[in-house]
């Protein structure tokens, strides 16, 4: 098994797809408080995430990277207690099985 890792320099890209997320899920809950103030806060939060994500996604860098070590033991349960993945090659050359060809009419 091997240890989850933490990855210190994050592409832009993986940054760009997490602000979207977190920036969607927000924008989710916001859903759920209507007019509410606290509704008005978290669908600016989320627009402002999403714009930020999507122009500047450099700047997410430190609040990923301390969102990932605040789950790290989550993860790290997690990856103890859930059962591990098959191997992908082993799976792959099981469910392929070489089909029958029929044989071509002539006319």
């Amino acid at each position: 098994m091997h240890p989850f890792r933490l990855n210190w320099d994050p592409p832009r890209r993986h940054l760009r797809a997490v602000a979207w997320l977190v920036a969607v899920a927000l924008a989710v809950v916001a859903v759920f408080y209507e007019s509410t103030a606290a509704g008005w806060t978290l669908r600016l939060s989320a627009a402002a995430l999403f714009a930020i994500g999507t122009v500047l996604p450099r700047t997410l860098r430190w609040p990923y990277i301390l969102l990932l070590i605040t789950l790290y033991p989550l993860l790290w349960i997690l990856k103890r207690v859930l059962p591990a993945p098959a191997n992908p090659a082993t799976t792959q050359a099981r469910l392929r099985r070489p089909r029958p060809r029929r044989p071509i009419a002539s006319a």
